[in-house]
């Protein structure tokens, strides 16, 4: 079978392909390791894991733009869980 022939160039831009996904690896595998020792326990209720609730537009004269204000979920202090 015939070998395929390639640039340096292109062979090095492979070779450093494979060593940064080599890299993305070995950074997920020891994050998947620290999270298999944490105790996986129900989202909270009201704001559904996120930690965060929708707390009206507020004051018109102080939000003129209206936008919505997210705050820490009173239930879950934040965390997203109970």
């Amino acid at each position: 079978m015939a070998r395929k022939k390639i640039s340096i160039t292109e062979y090095n831009t492979l070779h450093q392909d494979v060593r940064d996904a080599k890299t993305d690896l070995v950074e997920a595998e020891a994050r998947f390791v620290e999270v298999q020792k944490c105790e996986v326990v129900d989202n909270c209720k009201r704001c559904k894991g996120i930690g965060k609730i929708e707390d009206g537009t507020g004051d018109p004269t102080h939000n003129p733009t209206r936008d919505m204000r997210y705050v820490d979920c009173p239930q879950c202090e934040g965390k997203g869980y109970v």
